[in-house]
């Protein structure tokens, strides 16, 4: 697993929660599911970008790259990419810019759903 090494001035871990997830249909739109993964928590270390909890845990990826840190002016961002022979990816946004403690996040996992909710900073 390669993972970056950089480090984030401040906090360094996310608890966020997930509010909505939608998957893509057949006709190229996407339809909101009824999830027993809504109101669940998942961590981000924003030192590592290692990822615990359902549907986002990345503890088994090949490569796990953090894009931006975050700032007054940008978002957390950062990807995964698991190992062959199946190589799937997942990409994670966090609106750290935002004002106040909770911070909208969107995400994807390995397939075709799209999930988006608020992390706080820990």
């Amino acid at each position: 697993m390669t993972i970056s090494t950089q480090s984030f001035a401040g906090k360094d871990e996310y608890i966020c929660t997930i509010l909505l997830i939608q998957a893509l249909n057949s006709s190229g739109k996407f339809n909101e599911l009824d999830s027993y993964l809504l109101g669940k928590s998942f961590s981000i270390n924003r030192d590592t970008g290692e990822i615990d909890g359902k549907p986002f845990s990345n503890k088994n990826y090949k490569e796990v790259q953090i894009l931006d840190y975050g700032s007054e002016k940008n978002g957390y961002k950062h990807i995964a990419i698991s190992p062959p022979p199946n190589i799937l990816f997942q990409y994670i946004y966090v609106r750290e810019y935002v004002n106040g403690s909770r911070k909208p996040f969107w995400g994807t996992d390995e397939g075709d759903k799209v999930f988006s909710g608020t992390c706080k900073s820990n």
